[in-house]
């Protein structure tokens, strides 16, 4: 018995490195119209609003390290490598003071 040929439902396409699934109808999506179709529902999940810039659509949300609200993706890197340079400028401030009171 021959198995039948896989297509995405959206694009149409025959080979991808990763089948997935549609969520209502169940139907096969390739790799990259799977992603697609997940950020789509993902930004549809209520009235979510970055508590820094204000936007309501982003490919990922992520949370603030503090106060756990929402950030959009680019808020989230930016207060992400911005807390990792505070925190090293620190310590390396603290570091030199150490230092300079030994001497």
């Amino acid at each position: 018995m021959e198995r039948k040929k896989r297509h995405c439902l959206n694009c149409g396409v025959t080979k991808t490195s990763f089948w997935r699934r549609h969520p209502e109808n169940k139907k096969d999506l390739c790799n990259a119209c799977g992603k697609k179709q997940q950020i789509k529902v993902h930004n549809e999940l209520g009235d979510r609003k970055c508590d820094i810039c204000g936007t309501t659509k982003t490919p990922n949300w992520r949370r603030h390290s503090e106060n756990k609200q929402y950030l959009c993706n680019a808020c989230g890197i930016t207060h992400h490598g911005y807390n990792k340079t505070k925190k090293i400028f620190k310590r390396k401030n603290f570091e030199l003071k150490n230092k300079l009171e030994r001497k």
